[in-house]
């Protein structure tokens, strides 16, 4: 519908529309902003193949699906939050999206494709919701600033050493459930971080001021 468009820089879609078709915003460089719809429901492969002049995208919570390359070298878009709806990112749905530095996965997400962020190189820290079921080849391989990874499992999922491929996880710290780190230390691939750390849960209850670890609240709560 607008392939090649490479003038267009904004576009506002309707709330009538439920999908972005394939190719639909292919290769539109100089798009920098676009205004999705609440009843958006997919984002077809490569609908913004090549936009690489799109810094962020507001994805609203109808979304259930992004398709097969669908950000696939968008290289200016930095940061990334993923409604609660969506079940899928397929195959090279953001690959090559290099200046993207943190991604927030909803508990809504099953599956992650293979090469998904593939040579997200910006990539600093991931966290892995408990809803994750499946992780894809090279899913994030050549992510080389990667430093940290949060997991929510209590037992691992099964995951082949190309989901990482490239890196080196004894320098990447793994970030594991309370009491879990000897499961971990355990699990294939998993066992290859270093260190691995658990995520302690830590409540206080105190009325007016209170310091808790390095931080001083004014509330009580």
């Amino acid at each position: 519908a607008f392939r090649d468009c490479s003038a267009l820089t904004n576009v506002t879609l309707p709330n009538s529309i439920t999908s972005i078709a394939s190719q639909t915003f292919q290769d539109c460089s100089a798009l920098t902003n676009i205004t999705l719809p609440n009843s958006l429901i997919s984002i077809g492969e490569t609908a913004f193949f090549g936009c690489n002049e799109l810094s962020s995208i507001t994805l609203p919570n109808s979304l259930t699906s992004i398709g097969t390359s669908a950000f696939y070298q968008c290289s200016a878009l930095s940061s990334l939050s993923l409604p609660n709806s969506l079940t899928s990112i397929e195959t090279s749905a953001f690959a090559y999206c290099s200046a993207l530095t943190n991604i927030t996965l909803p508990n809504s997400l099953a599956t992650i494709g293979n090469f998904a962020f593939f040579e997200c190189n910006g990539l600093i820290s991931i966290d892995l919701p408990i809803s994750l079921t499946s992780i894809g080849t090279s899913a994030f391989a050549n992510c080389s600033a990667l430093t940290e990874v949060t997991v929510a499992w209590q037992m691992p999922i099964t995951i082949n050493s190309g989901v990482f491929l490239g890196l080196t996880l004894s320098g990447i710290t793994l970030k594991v459930p309370e009491g879990e780190i000897t499961t971990y230390e355990a699990a294939s691939v998993w066992t290859d971080f270093s260190p691995i750390s658990a995520v302690h849960n830590l409540t206080k209850t105190a009325c007016g001021n209170f310091e808790f670890g390095d931080s001083t609240y004014t509330v009580s709560g």
